[in-house]
């Protein structure tokens, strides 16, 4: 996990999703959030505030509590494949 200051996530929300998914399952640094907000369509769009990597299913539920408590919008990713814009 990277530096707070790329994002506005208040730090006890990066804490407690850090003890769901690991640190570094947490990410916070630009260059991996430009990434992980884009696919091959190359449609521009929002930049992640966060981007979380749970391991399963109890870890993916935890984190949305912990987003539904902090009133964090959540945006699932897929592949990032999506060249053919949804055909």
């Amino acid at each position: 996990m990277s530096s707070l200051k790329a994002t506005n996530i208040k730090p006890s929300v990066v804490d407690r999703l850090g003890a769901i998914v690991g640190a570094k399952h947490v990410i916070t640094d630009e260059t991996h959030r430009k990434l992980m907000s884009v696919d091959l369509s190359y449609t521009p769009g929002e930049i992640a505030e966060i981007v979380i990597e749970p391991a399963d299913s109890d870890e993916l539920g935890a984190c949305i509590a912990v987003a539904y408590d902090a009133n964090m919008p959540v945006v699932p990713r897929g592949g990032g494949m999506s060249c053919t814009k949804g055909y």
